[in-house]
């Protein structure tokens, strides 16, 4: 067999190989968009999503939440409006304040809240987690809006569980989806929140993604693809000052760990089953047209700023936006490094098998392999050094005729 039919068929085993094993890429790498709406429960909408203008008609921001007058939206830029008026799809807003979230105000507010709870109990560190929609998905990833049996967000918050006990936190953390997606499900989970409070947590996070047009999540924070994250908070429920205080402290963390993470804050009609304690927070990781990955990384970066938040970023430094937790396996670019390692190593165990077949000792393959690399191989990039390749491959095919005979 030539050093060219070597080249060839090499190259043809490479090539299914390659297609065989693109098939087990990780979902979502090469995804496509799609425009598809989730249907919402009692608390979203079920027909799309509204815009909230100001008063020049700028846009301040679009949800699938249903919104009222009386709801309040605090934007990234701490900027407070007031929904006035809704016709349709439109909320109007008016601005009412500008709101001075010091961090270190903020966060005092909550650390003397946390410590008197401190003082009843043990010191452990314990963060529960929940999903009081367990079926939302991510179209562009999970190829659904949503899965009964459980959708991406699930995921999502199994990268958030990760990522926390990564900063010595205890996460605890129920995976039950309280499916069906309808008016019952916040009754449902709050027997969730019931179980999960005997554990005494300092915190509760509901975590969901929101019905919103992909763009209205998109940020570039300077590493790999996150989504915005929106804090949720009910006002109809006797902890509202409580809860308040608790996301305004964690966006003024947000604020100065990474800049544009923090969505903003939504004072929205409901409980949420935060009356059920005075630090419990729902939050919109991305929408239905973002990826699950970037959600799940956007998930770990949301850890951090919780361990910051509740216990100044001690006990541990946990996963940083540089090697973000993904399916507890690491980002979207380290799938993707993983996926191409696995392929070169099945082509380097095909290349191996195919040469043991095809020649009686080892060194006939490092032969052939001395005269694929300084003769095919340097024809195929160029004629370069042709007459030194030349001679040196009479000298080889002599030497192979001396040994056959």
């Amino acid at each position: 067999m030539t050093s060219k039919n070597l080249f060839l068929k090499t190259g043809y085993i490479c090539l299914v190989f390659f297609i065989i094993a693109s098939m087990f890429l990780p979902k979502g790498v090469w995804a496509e968009e799609n425009d598809e709406i989730n249907e919402e429960g009692l608390y979203e909408r079920t027909d799309g999503y509204y815009k909230m203008v100001d008063e020049d008609d700028d846009i301040l921001m679009k949800t699938g939440r249903i919104l009222n007058t009386g709801n309040k939206y605090l934007n990234q830029d701490n900027e407070l409006y007031k929904v006035v008026d809704i016709e349709d799809d439109v909320a109007r807003a008016e601005f009412v304040e500008e709101v001075d979230l010091d961090a270190t105000e903020a966060k005092v507010t909550a650390d003397e809240s946390l410590e008197a709870r401190k003082a009843l109990q043990n010191d452990e560190r314990t963060i529960g987690l929940y999903h009081s929609h367990g079926a939302e998905s991510y179209v562009p990833s999970d190829g659904e809006e949503s899965i009964d049996e459980g959708g991406g967000i699930i995921q999502v918050g199994m990268t958030l569980r990760d990522s926390l006990e990564g900063r010595n936190i205890n996460a605890i953390w129920s995976d039950e989806t309280h499916v069906p997606h309808d008016a019952g499900a916040y009754s449902r989970s709050r027997r969730t929140v019931e179980e999960l409070m005997q554990q005494n947590p300092d915190a509760l996070i509901d975590i969901h993604r929101d019905a919103a047009p992909r763009e209205e999540y998109k940020v570039d924070l300077g590493f790999d693809e996150v989504v915005h994250t929106l804090l949720v908070v009910g006002q109809q429920q006797p902890n509202f000052e409580e809860n308040k205080a608790f996301a305004e402290s964690i966006k003024a963390t947000g604020d100065e760990m990474y800049d544009g993470f923090i969505k903003g804050i939504l004072y929205a009609d409901g409980s949420y089953n935060q009356d059920l304690h005075p630090r419990n927070i729902l939050i919109e990781l991305g929408g239905h047209e973002n990826t699950r990955e970037s959600a799940q990384a956007s998930a770990s970066l949301f850890a951090g700023v919780l361990n910051e938040t509740l216990y100044g970023g001690e006990e541990g430094a946990g996963a940083g936006p540089a090697d973000q937790i993904v399916d507890g396996e690491g980002g979207v670019a380290g799938r993707v490094a993983r996926s191409v390692v696995w392929i070169i190593g099945l082509l380097i165990i095909a290349v191996g098998i195919f040469l043991a077949i095809n020649y009686k000792n080892l060194d006939q393959v490092k032969e052939r392999l001395k005269h694929f690399f300084t003769k095919e191989f340097s024809n195929f990039l160029g004629p370069q050094n042709s007459n030194r390749d030349k001679n040196q491959g009479e000298d080889e095919n002599k030497e192979d005729k001396d040994k056959n005979e």
